[in-house]
């Protein structure tokens, strides 16, 4: 399964790239789509072998005519490679300047992800201990204002 995760996570983070947005319920069915095709090969070549009659073995499903184009009667060239020496690759020199620096921000624009924007308007939340006095005494006073409100 390590493949499939890999290819999971590969296609979260190429969807997160482009859409820059969090990844919802109705996204994971199409991510896991594409990468579960990824791993699932071997029935792909089992399939392959099958059809062509490879395995099993029918041995009638190509016929003598099928092997005639691979014939070659045209006579071989050989080509001899030099030989490289290592007195010629210890002779260039590379210069420790022509390396040039590319910085992540150089290949790809860094994406700036919006803050999701809440729409049920309320205040964020923080951790508090009710029971002391002063928060006691804000959470009344607001509780008051809400049921003044509803009045």
């Amino acid at each position: 399964m390590s493949a499939l995760k890999t290819y999971y996570s590969e296609e979260i983070r190429i969807f997160l790239r482009a859409n820059q947005r969090a990844v919802t319920h109705f996204d994971i069915s199409e991510l896991f789509g594409r990468a579960y095709l990824k791993v699932q090969t071997g029935e792909r070549a089992v399939k392959g072998f099958a059809v062509t009659g490879l395995y099993p073995v029918r041995r009638n499903v190509f016929t003598e005519d099928d092997y005639l184009a691979a014939e070659d009667n045209s006579e071989h060239k050989e080509t001899e490679d030099e030989p490289v020496l290592r007195e010629q690759i210890q002779n260039e020199e590379t210069s420790p300047g022509s390396e040039t620096l590319v910085l992540p921000e150089d290949i790809m624009k860094i994406p700036n992800l919006k803050k999701k924007q809440s729409n049920r308007g309320r205040k964020s939340g923080k951790a508090k201990i009710i029971t002391s006095t002063p928060n006691k005494d804000e959470l009344e006073a607001s509780i008051s204002i809400s049921n003044n409100k509803k009045k």
